[in-house]
């Protein structure tokens, strides 16, 4: 993750973005509710702002909030929008604001967001359908997919390799777009994936792969691997909007992690991307955090900082805002 401060914001130019339409739950006048610009990649990982403007917590916690989806370039120029001043508040993976932070970006962590959990690997590695494929070490001298050679899940990866005997330089990364890794799976083209979902159960539904390996767990079965952040200038102006920030994206973390509401989070989540229904309501479907954790934070950043993803190892706590510690 080797992005100086200047490509950070200068990505914010590279911006497409589109909204989500608000149907808040809990009515309020809207002139005694504070405006909130809040940006995010999108898919279920980046949904929970979503879920918090379409039920109604945002309103609930005083807020009129604003939320783009920002679907093309992730975290790094989710980053770059509102360190630049388009947005308030943003989402972005652990690894990324760490690099940002190390790079002098005055990012500050105000409500934590996904959960990775051994038991539900939204983010894994899959391999065709019939590949002989059966432990890492028939991975040694294969080609690898992952949407970025120096993303979380390419670490993730290479740590799980290293975990199992196999060292990670004798295998070929290749960057790929996640809706395409399935078929080059069917096709032969590579011999493994790492990708997240939806895209997991639409390369399984559609006969293209099976899972293969919870490559994360070489790093801890349950790490928190993205949260929601704002530059330390915006949190000293705005203290208060922060606060009523964080207390809409609790309850809307606690209503996303009820599996009673997930067919309800399924409908706001298809608005935003085109999902087969029977792909959507067999998914796996992502869990939040409802409180900052450092202890399934560090192992994340100091396996990023051994992998080269971020230049150094920094301690979790330095990234989270003081008045949400």
């Amino acid at each position: 993750m080797q992005l100086s401060r200047h490509a950070f914001l200068a990505a914010a130019a590279a911006v497409a973005a589109e909204g989500i339409s608000p149907a808040p739950a809990f009515a309020q006048p809207a002139a005694s509710l504070t405006n909130l610009r809040v940006a995010t990649p999108g898919q279920d990982s980046g949904a929970l702002a979503g879920y918090a403007q379409e039920m109604g917590y945002f309103a609930k916690a005083g807020l009129d909030a604003q939320v783009t989806r920002l679907a093309k370039g992730g975290g790094a120029v989710v980053i770059a929008a509102v360190a630049g001043g388009s947005y308030d508040v943003g989402h972005a993976d652990l690894t990324a604001l760490c690099a940002a932070y190390e790079h002098g970006i005055p990012v500050t962590l105000l409500s934590p967001s996904v959960l990775y959990l051994s038991a539900i690997p939204t983010p894994a590695l899959i391999v065709a359908k019939n590949s002989p494929l059966r432990s890492a070490r028939d991975l040694d001298g294969q080609i690898v997919a992952t949407a970025s050679l120096v993303g979380v899940n390419t670490m993730a990866a290479e740590a799980w390799l290293a975990a199992n005997g196999v060292d990670p330089t004798r295998v070929r990364f290749i960057e790929l777009a996640q809706p395409e890794m399935g078929t080059a799976l069917e096709r032969g083209t590579i011999a493994a994936a790492a990708l997240a979902e939806p895209n997991i159960t639409v390369a399984i539904a559609r006969g293209q792969a099976r899972l293969f390996a919870r490559i994360y767990d070489s790093i801890g079965p349950r790490l928190m691997l993205a949260a929601w952040f704002s530059t330390t200038d915006w949190v000293k102006r705005n203290a208060s909007v922060a606060r009523q920030f964080v207390s809409g994206m609790h309850d809307a973390a606690i209503w996303a992690n009820n599996p009673r509401n997930h067919a309800r989070s399924a409908l706001i989540l298809q608005k935003e991307d085109d999902i087969p229904d029977e792909v959507l309501h067999s998914m796996m479907r992502v869990s939040y955090a409802t409180a900052f954790d450092e202890s399934i934070m560090q192992p994340l950043i100091d396996a990023a900082a051994k992998y080269k993803v971020i230049p150094a190892a920094i301690r979790a706590r330095d990234l989270i805002d003081p008045s949400v510690r």
